[in-house]
């Protein structure tokens, strides 16, 4: 096994003899580059760990000895790498330090320079967009533009930290003009996907493919608000989400306020009057789709009635709490599904009754992420306000 590091960049030294099935035992860096002594011939090591043919690049950092440089012939201004003194070069790769001058010959052999100008090409840290500055109320901003670039990050910082309903959100255009949100991921958290924060902290933004970013404030409360966005022309890692089966299931629960909480009759609407309940966060991201799976109603006062839910993709207007259950033409078009409760399995102080494979498909308003909801009662139940908890286990698409 000849395999050496040379430098502590990814490059490697190795006979050709090292290499079985198209890799070398014990190299599993990707994109590192490997120079076979005996061969005179470099390869790299691609995303599966086999090895293919590489072009060195002529600016190297010059801090061990690869051999001469030479200027390649027949019309091509190529430069070439070759060993000048194998011996020299594995004692140079095994110290990391330079043992033999590199020299550069022309087509005729003659040596042009035995000491060349060979400079390391210094990393440019990426410079920073200020998105917002210092900003004290809500604002658009100025767009971070990420053409031609794969990964975003946004950086926010406050002061005091946001509160009291300042929030920031994220938005992204292929074209200049049209905005939709985009999902960040936020760093430092495994699975925390947002389409708006009101956290400081860096979020990072998958870009490919659009024209500019931006990170517009809303309910703007009180402080500063600072937004610096940054490009990279690197795709990002993937985001760990814990449990990516199920990553998108989520669990509202919802307890209705009811106004009269008088002994109820069947046919009665129970909750607030005129206000439908409101399941938020129903959808992903405003104007998005999902699946009611199944939804549970907690009876605290173990009236176990049976009763039903409708559901409506808008915040439709019922009559009072007690009154007889009644809707209009146009919030009855609105209505999505219904869910019976009927079965109930009680304790000594609660009962539930559960609704198993409901399979309501639903899609928000496009400023919302909310569905609603209205109880009828089927039976003459004695409830007080808070007696009554309905929990729907929703699948965001």
């Amino acid at each position: 096994m000849a395999l050496i590091r040379i430098n502590p960049e990814n490059q490697y030294s190795a006979l050709s003899t090292d290499i079985a099935n198209s890799m070398i035992a014990g190299l599993s860096n990707v994109g590192a580059v490997v120079y076979l002594t005996d061969t005179k011939a470099w390869k790299i090591v691609n995303s599966n760990l086999t090895l293919s043919d590489y072009d060195l690049p002529v600016n190297f950092n010059g801090t061990v000895d690869i051999g001469t440089v030479d200027q390649g012939t027949g019309g091509s201004s190529a430069w070439k790498v070759t060993e000048s003194n194998a011996s020299a070069a594995n004692t140079a790769r095994s110290t990391a330090t330079i043992v033999d001058p590199v020299q550069v010959i022309d087509a005729s052999g003659n040596v042009l320079s035995a000491t060349p100008s060979v400079s390391q090409i210094a990393a440019t840290p990426p410079t920073a967009t200020v998105m917002q500055n210092a900003v004290t109320q809500s604002a658009v901003g100025t767009d971070l533009t990420v053409t031609g670039y794969a990964t975003a990050i946004i950086q926010i910082v406050s002061s005091p930290a946001m509160s009291g309903g300042t929030v920031v959100e994220f938005w992204a255009t292929p074209d200049g003009s049209t905005y939709q949100p985009i999902l960040a991921h936020q760093i430092g958290l495994a699975g925390n996907l947002v389409t708006s924060t009101s956290t400081d902290g860096e979020y990072r933004i998958s870009v490919s493919g659009f024209k500019q970013v931006e990170a517009r404030i809303t309910g703007y409360s009180a402080g500063t608000v600072t937004v610096k966005g940054y490009v990279s022309p690197l795709a990002a890692f993937p985001t760990t989400m814990a449990g990516l089966v199920g990553g998108y299931t989520s669990e509202i629960d919802v307890t209705p306020t009811l106004t009269v909480h008088a002994t109820y009759v069947t046919g009665d609407y129970v909750g607030t009057s005129g206000t439908a309940m409101v399941f938020a966060g129903s959808s992903r991201l405003n104007g998005g789709t999902g699946t009611v799976l199944s939804a549970v109603l907690i009876d605290y006062a173990v009236q176990s009635v049976a009763c039903e839910l409708w559901l409506f993709d808008t915040a439709v207007t019922p009559p009072a709490d007690s009154a007889a259950w009644s809707i209009t033409d146009a919030d009855c078009a609105r209505c999505v599904g219904v869910i019976p409760f009927s079965t109930y399995y009680a304790s000594a102080a609660n009962s539930v009754s559960f609704s198993q494979g409901v399979g309501i498909g639903f899609k928000t308003l496009a400023a919302s992420t909310s569905i609603y909801g209205c109880l009828v009662t089927r039976g003459s139940p004695a409830y007080a306000s808070g007696d009554l908890t309905v929990r729907l286990t929703i699948y965001q698409d």
